[in-house]
């Protein structure tokens, strides 16, 4: 659990997916913040459009992108070996999809 200061009523959602990404290193375009039973809040909207009063508690989640899921729970459990090789198996598996057969970085893929 993390707990965020400085949250504020007018604050939104975006702005709190940017603190985070600070806080805990999951980068704000992987996050999906929930609150109660509201689904996922969308980045435009305030945290007082959503009833979110002070001492709440919002749940965070990841979009499960192409491997990316490991890496960040890799940088949760705090393991650098294992952040470092998830983040390279990420970008070849990128590089493979993206590129499609052509060489990329001197590697045949």
């Amino acid at each position: 659990m993390f707990r965020v200061a400085n949250c504020r009523g007018n604050m939104t959602v975006r702005e709190l997916k940017e603190d985070l990404d600070l806080m805990v290193g999951i980068p704000f375009d992987l996050q999906r913040l929930q609150y109660l039973d509201q689904g996922d809040l969308m980045d435009n909207t305030t945290l007082k459009f959503h009833d979110v009063l002070p001492g709440s508690t919002l749940s965070l989640r990841i979009w499960h992108y192409d491997g990316w899921t490991d890496l960040v729970v890799a940088a949760v459990e705090g393991d650098p070996s294992k952040v470092f090789s998830c983040f390279f198996e990420c970008m070849l598996h990128e590089a493979t999809t993206n590129c499609e057969g052509k060489s990329v970085s001197g590697m045949s893929v």
